[in-house]
């Protein structure tokens, strides 16, 4: 991949996702108008703390973001289960704001009932060299983030977008921001 396409990809990676999605047709005549989301959006999640607690998200957190203060503890995020034709377009954002070291493993899951689009992506980037993205296989459910001590994948201002393009599908972009050299923390399963 070429410099200037890998600058082309990132800088479309951060422009928020209301710029991005103004009006979605889909073929079965259902119309998504980004306008309704925006009026949700408007009340941040909350922090996902540096604890074991699972969070899960539901639908009505359409449009918003959280940030991840997990840095050293296994934490499981699940997005809204059984996403429907209706809820195409909903969209869900991740942005670390700590450093995931060490013992310190991020899963998650799409949910019952979903699996992850083959057409999403993870971006990957190791101090000086952007790294080949990675993509999921047609069952997978679930992504885990594993920390690394001084060299980890997922440092701060990593990102991860999750947007419902099908019923029971989640599209992901994940770009992330590693701490020295980085490592291959990124891996996708079926659960």
């Amino acid at each position: 991949m070429s410099k200037r396409s890998i600058n082309l990809l990132r800088r479309a990676m951060t422009i928020p996702m209301e710029a991005k999605v103004k009006t979605l047709d889909v073929s079965s005549g259902l119309k998504f108008n980004n306008a309704a989301v925006q009026a949700v959006a408007e009340t941040p999640l909350a922090n996902a703390a540096n604890n074991t607690t699972a969070v899960s998200y539901a639908t009505t957190d359409n449009g918003k973001t959280c940030f991840i203060d997990t840095a050293s503890v296994a934490k499981t995020l699940t997005l809204p289960a059984n996403v429907t034709a209706a809820d195409i377009g909903t969209s869900i954002q991740f942005v670390q704001a700590a450093n995931l070291v060490g013992s310190g493993v991020l899963t998650i899951s799409a949910g019952a009932g979903n699996t992850f689009s083959t057409n999403s992506y993870a971006l990957g980037f190791n101090s000086s060299v952007y790294l080949a993205p990675t993509y999921p296989a047609a069952a997978n459910n679930t992504i885990t983030i594993t920390g690394a001590a001084t060299n980890s994948a997922w440092g701060i201002g990593s990102l991860a977008t999750f947007v419902c393009v099908a019923a029971g599908e989640w599209q992901f972009e994940m770009r992330s921001e590693g701490i020295g050299t980085g490592n291959d923390a990124i891996a996708y399963s079926t659960a």
